[in-house]
């Protein structure tokens, strides 16, 4: 068993890869269209001891604090069992690659 645990996994995930996802598991146009209000045109800025970044526009990441956040999370990840033969086990962003071998030898 390998496994993994994913850093900044929530933050790292890209808008328009997960706008693609959400259609392809078949949302109406509303929803989608309210999913992508949801992500798109948000803008950040840091504040420090009274100071404050410029505002920046966030292209990707999804919010923690928001059930929502988890599941957009799961939805983009959820085709990565596919590639690995349904040998993947996901629990929010770890993971667990089940793998068989015959053979004592280790690789």
């Amino acid at each position: 068993m390998i496994k993994l645990d994913l850093q900044k996994a929530f933050d790292t995930i890209a808008h328009s890869v997960l706008l693609m996802k959400l259609e392809a598991i078949g949302l109406g146009n509303d929803v989608a269209r309210w999913f992508k209000s949801y992500l798109c045109d948000r803008r950040q800025l840091v504040e420090n001891s009274g100071s404050n970044s410029k505002p920046t526009t966030v292209t990707c990441g999804v919010p923690q604090s928001f059930i929502l956040g988890h599941l957009l999370f799961l939805t983009y990840v959820n085709d990565m069992s596919a590639v690995t033969r349904n040998n993947l086990r996901l629990y929010a962003d770890d993971f667990a690659i089940l793998v068989a071998n015959k053979s004592r030898s280790v690789i």
